[in-house]
């Protein structure tokens, strides 16, 4: 009985033989686990799929392939406009300037509705006048006709 070592690329390809009473060791090399290198328009919609109501990162993370540290810290980055090319090609807010401006557009809508509901008013007051007017305008006018 004989050893025989046989490469992967042997087994692969089908070209060795063995004698029936050969003890035949394989050992099977597999590459390096290399790091994934995602784009980032990728990390982007894994951002923000993150930050989707009710995501949990360590959920996203895990559909994605990525550990939760890593997806925690492109979160930051995020925050902070510093994500990549998106930060260059698409304009980012830190947090704290969004909620001052989402304050600031809540505002800005309450008083376009009240200035709304005072246009509307003037309108239904001017129309008023104008109906109310109209009878004694009618009769001023035959006054001075007669």
């Amino acid at each position: 009985m004989s050893d025989v070592c046989v490469s992967q690329e042997s087994l692969l390809e089908g070209d060795w033989e063995a004698d029936a009473g050969d003890h035949v060791e394989a050992a099977v090399v597999t590459r390096a686990h290399r790091p994934r290198v995602l784009t980032d328009a990728a990390r982007l919609r894994i951002v923000l799929e993150s930050f989707q109501e009710r995501a949990l990162v360590s959920t996203v993370a895990k559909r994605y392939g990525v550990d939760a540290r890593q997806l925690s810290r492109w979160r930051s980055n995020f925050r902070a406009g510093k994500l990549g090319e998106a930060a260059v090609s698409a304009p980012t807010v830190p947090v704290s300037e969004l909620a001052v401006a989402r304050q600031r557009i809540r505002e800005l809508e309450r008083e376009l509705g009240r200035k709304a509901l005072e246009n509307a008013m003037l309108l239904e007051a001017v129309q008023f006048g104008s109906l109310a007017a109209s009878p004694r305008a009618r009769a001023k006018s035959k006054r001075r006709k007669a």
